[in-house]
């Protein structure tokens, strides 16, 4: 048997990236947490169609070279809204009020 080792090329895929860069797959909440974010905040960027990514077996996977650069496009901006704030300067929802008992 012959036992040379065959040199291989590594070559762009077909995305254009280079292999190493192809290789950078995130999932949901590895972006989160690159994000800073919360995972749900990601999955309904997602299913709105605002941030790059793709779905692998029933779960959404992201490249991280596209994630870099719709942030260096601007996606992700904050929403000019802050969050609501409870009446104890709490963020989140304000408890709903109760009914009186008559």
């Amino acid at each position: 048997m012959n036992s040379k080792k065959q040199n291989v090329v590594r070559r762009p895929g077909a995305s254009g990236l280079s292999p190493d860069a192809e290789l950078r797959v995130m999932t949901l909440r590895d972006v989160a947490d690159y994000l800073h974010c919360h995972y749900s905040t990601v999955y309904h960027l997602c299913h709105e169609r605002k941030i790059p990514g793709f779905r692998l077996g029933g779960e959404w996977r992201f490249l991280k070279s596209e994630i870099d650069e719709w942030i260096a496009k601007g996606g992700g901006r904050p929403s000019g809204r802050a969050p609501a704030r409870t009446d104890d300067g709490r963020r989140g929802r304000k408890p709903m009020s109760k009914m009186k008992r008559s």
